[in-house]
């Protein structure tokens, strides 16, 4: 009985520390675990719209029957984490149009993506937002969405870089980075939707829906149930447009300025990295390249 107790008691040791061997050892193999960061970075109160203001606001389009809400309409301002084209991250801005009722109610989720904005001020953010005046998102809110409008990058809380126009890869990312945002937003205020999610967009923003309900569909199908999508005047067959403008006389209107703001655009994000003179003849290369010195969109 003895000799067994002496054997014993080191075999107990020696298992005891082969246990602690064991559990050590797989505490250090085990990898350490990512901290996802929110996409929401800050969010904040820009004003409360009550129905009185709301009833005396009159639609500038004929073709809309505009009917204002009988519930107050709060306007956020979101900042979120995004990224550049190369991946680089960065903090873009929104607005979230959120109607509030004494009863809760839930509502869809509409993203709307503005038209082509040929300054600050004609971004989401960048408009007078203290006092309610038509506009498509908020025609959208008050009758009964949940309205998000990103501003896009290149404005708002990004406006150190230049707007990548017409650029399919950042326009969709901006816009699906505010959703997932949005989201977060309204989880913390204990808002719900009803699940689903429109999106809608005229001009530039007609491209940039497309582009948003592609990435949706290619990536984020379980995260976001698309209902329907409504685009105006996008820029859809722009290798067709581009080639007509390039082939025909110009005598200096819209279209030339916007498709030199996507040439130079292309030419910077695809790497082709050529001069403007490689592009354009004197004496409007010159012109361009002083236009690019300014601030605004096209720089």
């Amino acid at each position: 009985m003895l000799s067994f107790q002496v054997i014993a008691r080191p075999f107990r040791r020696v298992v005891g520390l082969l246990s602690l061997s064991v559990l050590f050892l797989t505490s250090c193999n085990k990898e350490p675990v990512e901290k996802v960061e929110p996409f929401l970075a800050d969010s904040s109160l820009v004003s409360v719209y009550e129905p009185s203001a709301l009833a005396l606001i009159q639609s500038t389009n004929d073709s809309l029957e505009y009917r204002p809400a009988d519930y107050t309409m709060e306007v956020y301002r979101l900042t979120y984490r995004t990224s550049l084209a190369g991946g680089t991250p960065i903090l873009a801005s929104g607005i979230v149009y959120l109607p509030r009722q004494p009863k809760a109610k839930n509502y869809p989720l509409l993203s709307f993506q503005h038209a082509t904005a040929y300054s600050p001020a004609e971004a989401p953010t960048g408009n007078s937002l203290t006092a309610p005046s038509f506009s498509y998102p908020l025609y959208f809110a008050t009758h009964g969405y949940i309205v998000v409008c990103p501003d896009y990058l290149g404005y708002g809380q990004s406006s150190q870089v230049s707007h990548p126009y017409e650029h399919r890869e950042t326009l969709a990312k901006a816009s699906v980075d505010m959703l997932l945002a949005t989201k977060e937003f309204l989880e913390a205020k204990n808002r719900t939707t009803n699940g689903q999610v429109f999106l809608a967009g005229y001009s530039e923003g007609g491209y940039a829906t497309l582009s948003t309900q592609k990435m949706i569909q290619d990536s984020y199908a379980t995260e976001f149930k698309l209902a329907s999508t409504s685009c105006g005047s996008g820029p859809y067959a722009t290798k067709a447009f581009f080639q007509h403008i390039t082939t025909q006389p110009t005598i200096g209107k819209l279209a030339n300025y916007l498709y030199v703001w996507q040439t130079l655009t292309y030419n910077e994000l695809h790497g082709l990295n050529k001069p403007i003179s490689y592009y354009f003849k004197a004496p409007y290369a010159e012109q361009i390249r002083q236009s690019m010195l300014t601030p605004g969109p096209l720089r």
